[in-house]
């Protein structure tokens, strides 16, 4: 064999790293499909609660949503400095607990933070799911286990909408959180099993937690504004406070993510070209599909019956 002909041919993927893709991939989907349920759901979940506004119930879903965004970062961190196999299985015992909590919350704040415990495990799942795949599969072929992972997530939400609603005809919305518990326990006992920590954790620098705690609270604010500024009315003091203090906290992010030497988002990325233009593509989208997975459902149910 030639060396052009070895240098075409690709390199062999050892069975151990498609094993250990497909349990990443499984805790993707677990986190994806638990986020489109929810939307799939609202309409009974605010049923359940009939004296709490909807723009309340509202943060059961927003709040998933803020907590997964505001850890995502420094999830990804922790996730290097402690064990990346360590990090997926303590995301999906999280999750799983949290699942429990949130089918047996007897009020609706109690499903709102046991929401918020779920996507703490789902921001501690996401990051530790590829990274802990990739040092497994040869560099050349590194591209197409980010793909797979990738496509796992449209999986999740292609799945979700038909099984939700046939988990609703015959059962409760509490049903769909008991599923995500024994999903994710089946997942953590062959985790447990499978995969081995193969990239050592790495201590060097320092974890950025006042830049994660600005962030955090600028985002929380900020959709806690909107959310309820419909009730309490747009020029109350307390919505335009929400605001203010959403913008302040959000420049001091910014500020502090400019001096720190590992911050949650390193801007200089965006000086890149291709970064920032896709980065506004995906929040496009985002913006787009997540609003019209919330809405879907509720225009089906209430004005088609």
């Amino acid at each position: 064999m030639t060396a052009e002909h070895r240098a075409a041919t690709p390199e062999a993927i050892p069975s151990a790293a498609w094993k250990a893709l497909a349990i990443g991939a499984a805790g993707f989907v677990l986190v994806g499909f638990n986020s489109t349920a929810t939307n799939i759901a609202f309409g009974d979940i605010a049923a359940s609660f009939p004296d709490v506004p909807e723009t309340t119930v509202q943060f059961v879903s927003s709040g998933y949503f803020i907590g997964t965004a505001a850890f995502l970062p420094l999830a990804g961190r922790i996730a290097d400095r402690r064990g990346r196999t360590l990090i997926f299985n303590i995301g999906i015992a999280v999750f799983a607990l949290a699942a429990v909590l949130s089918a047996i919350a007897p009020t609706v704040w109690v499903l709102i933070a046991a929401r918020a415990m779920q996507s703490l495990g789902g921001a501690l799942i996401i990051p530790a799911s590829l990274s802990m795949v990739l040092p497994l599969f040869p560099a050349s072929r590194r591209s197409t286990a980010v793909a797979a992972w990738a496509a796992s997530g449209p999986l999740s939400a292609a799945v979700a909408p038909s099984l939700s609603a046939a988990v609703l005809q015959v059962s409760s919305w509490r049903w769909l959180y008991f599923l995500s518990a024994p999903l994710g326990l089946i997942i953590l006992a062959i985790a447990v099993r499978r995969l081995r920590e193969v990239t050592p954790p790495s201590s060097e620098g320092r974890l950025d937690t006042t830049g994660a705690a600005l962030g955090t609270a600028g985002i929380a604010l900020l959709v806690f504004a909107v959310g309820k500024g419909g009730d309490w009315g747009w020029w109350s003091v307390p919505i335009i406070g929400c605001f203010a203090a959403a913008a302040a906290f959000t420049t001091a992010f910014v500020f502090q993510s400019r001096r720190h030497p590992q911050p949650m988002i390193d801007f200089s990325l965006f000086r890149a070209q291709q970064v920032w233009m896709a980065n506004a593509a995906n929040s496009f989208i985002s913006v787009c599909s997540l609003s019209i997975w919330l809405v879907w459902p509720l225009y089906l149910g209430r004005v088609w019956g």
